[in-house]
C-alpha cells in the first residue's frame, strides 16, 4: 500500500478528535488485510474500536500481527527457524511449542527478520510500534493513542505483515533431486521465483549444497555441471552476506588442500558462477590470472596455434576474465587478444585467397570478450592503437587495419 494512501487517511483523522475517528477513515487500510484474517472478524472488531478506543484498536492489530508472524515462521519451517536462532544468538528453537509458547514478542520480531520474513526497515518499525503498544497497555489511564500512534502501528502491521502471504520455503531436497538428473538441466521459472522469495537462511543452505556438489569431483560430471548451472541462476538473487559466507566456505576448502594454495580454472569457474570470487583472497585470484596470462603468452597468438588456443580459450568467458582481474593485468590481456584477433598478412600457400591469417577458433571468442568489457575498456582504445607492435601491424596492411577497427568498435 502506498504512503500516499496512508497520508490521505490520516488527513481525515487529523481533522477530528482521535476519540471521534469514523471507521471509514481507515477502512481502506483494513481492507488490504489478507482474507485469512478478514474471516476472523479482525476488521470488524478494529473498526468498532477505532472511533471509541483507538488504543485498544492498535493493541488488537499488533497482537494479530505477532500471531501472523508466528504462523509465517512455522510455515517457513522449524529447520530454518532453528538455524537462524543459533546463528543470531536468539532463544533456542527445537519445536513449534518454542515459537508458540516460549518466544517473547521481541524475539518473534527478531527471528522473523533473521529468517527474511521481515525486511530490515519493517523490523525497525515494528520494534517501535511494539514500544508504543506497551505504553498503551500499561499506561492506559495516562497515555492514549494519538494520530501518530495510529498511523505508525496501522501502517507497519498492515503493509508489512497482515497484507502479505506466507512464504513457501523451497526445499533443499527439491533442488538436489533436480541437479541429479541424467540430462543437462536448469531451474524452472517457478523454482527461481521460489528461491528468490525464500528466507535468507534457506537461500544460503541451497547455494551451499550446490557449491559443494559442483566442486565434488567424486560426483558424475553431469551432476556437477547441473549444480554449477543452477548456482549461476540462483546466486545473483541473494544478499552480499550470503555470498560472503559462501566465499569463506570455498576459501576454507582451498586452504585445506596441500600447499602451495592456488586457484585452478575449475575453482575459478565455480566461484564466478556463485558470484563469490570477490570474497576469495585477492592474492590467490591475482596469481591465477597472472599465470593464465603467462600461458597465453607462452602459447602465442599465431593462426597455426589453433589447437593450443582452443584449449586455453574454450572456457575463458566463464572465468570472469575482465570482470575480476586486477587493473595491472588489464592491458597485457587486451594487447594479447588484440594481436591474436588482427592476425598477420596472408595471401600465400594453401590460404592464398585470404588477406589475413588468424585463428578461426580464437577470433569469435575474443569478439565476445571485447563486447563484454566494462566501461574501463574505453580508456585503452588509444593506448592499443599507439602500441608499437600493434601500430606497425595495422599501418602496413589495410586488411589488418580493418580487423583492428572492427575489434575496437565492439568496446
Amino acid at each position: 500500500m502506498s504512503i500516499q494512501k496512508y497520508e490521505t487517511a490520516t488527513d481525515e483523522i487529523l481533522s477530528q478528535n482521535v476519540k471521534g475517528i469514523q471507521p471509514k477513515s481507515v477502512e481502506f487500510m483494513l481492507n488490504q488485510i489478507r482474507p485469512e484474517w478478514k474471516s476472523k472478524n479482525l476488521i470488524q472488531r478494529v473498526n468498532r474500536l477505532i472511533p471509541v478506543d483507538p488504543s485498544s484498536a492498535c493493541q488488537r492489530l499488533l497482537n494479530a500481527s505477532i500471531a501472523d508472524l508466528k504462523s509465517k515462521i512455522l510455515y517457513a519451517g522449524i529447520d530454518i527457524a532453528k538455524q537462524a536462532a543459533e546463528t543470531h544468538k536468539l532463544p533456542p528453537v527445537q519445536s513449534e511449542d518454542d515459537i508458540q509458547e516460549n518466544y517473547s514478542t521481541f524475539s518473534i520480531i527478531d527471528l522473523s527478520y533473521r529468517m527474511g520474513i521481515l525486511e530490515r526497515k519493517d523490523w525497525r518499525k515494528l520494534h517501535r510500534a511494539y514500544e508504543i503498544r506497551r505504553d498503551l497497555e500499561h499506561e492506559d489511564i495516562e497515555y492514549e493513542a494519538d494520530i501518530a500512534d495510529v498511523y505508525s502501528i496501522f501502517s507497519v502491521c498492515i503493509e508489512s505483515i497482515l497484507s502479505k502471504d506466507p512464504v513457501v520455503a523451497i526445499k533443499i531436497g527439491e533442488i538436489s533431486t533436480l541437479i541429479e538428473s541424467p540430462d543437462s538441466i536448469l531451474a524452472s521459472n517457478q523454482e527461481l521465483e521460489d528461491f528468490k522469495s525464500a528466507p535468507q537462511q534457506r537461500q544460503y543452505e541451497i547455494l551451499l549444497m550446490l557449491l559443494s556438489k559442483a566442486i565434488n569431483k567424486d560426483l558424475p560430471e553431469i551432476t556437477r555441471e547441473n549444480a554449477n548451472n543452477v548456482l549461476k541462476q540462483f546466486s545473483p538473487h541473494v544478499s552480499s552476506s550470503v555470498l560472503m559466507k559462501l566465499g569463506k566456505y570455498l576459501q576454507d576448502k582451498i586452504e585445506k588442500l596441500p600447499r602451495p594454495h592456488k586457484l585452478n580454472e575449475f575453482q575459478i569457474r565455480i566461484a564466478v558462477s556463485a558470484n563469490i570470487l570477490p570474497y576469495l583472497k585477492r592474492s590467490l585470484v591475482h596469481e591465477f590470472y597472472e599465470e593464465y596470462l603467462n600461458k597465453l603468452t607462452t602459447c602465442g597468438y599465431r593462426w597455426n596455434k589453433n589447437e593450443a588456443l582452443a584449449k586455453l580459450l574454450r572456457n575463458i568467458d566463464e572465468i570472469g576474465l575482465f570482470k575480476y582481474m586486477s587493473e595491472d593485468l588489464r592491458y597485457p590481456f587486451l594487447k594479447w587478444m588484440c594481436l591474436c584477433y588482427i592476425g598477420e598478412p596472408g595471401g600465400y600457400g594453401a590460404g592464398k585467397s585470404r588477406d589475413v591469417f588468424y585463428s578461426n577458433i580464437a577470433a569469435p571468442i575474443i569478439i565476445k570478450l571485447f563486447e563484454e568489457i566494462p566501461e574501463w575498456g574505453e580508456a585503452y582504445i588509444d593506448v592499443l592503437e599507439d602500441d608499437e607492435e600493434i601500430k606497425s601491424a595495422i599501418t602496413k596492411n589495410k586488411a589488418i587495419r580493418r580487423r583492428f577497427d572492427q575489434l575496437i568498435d565492439t568496446i
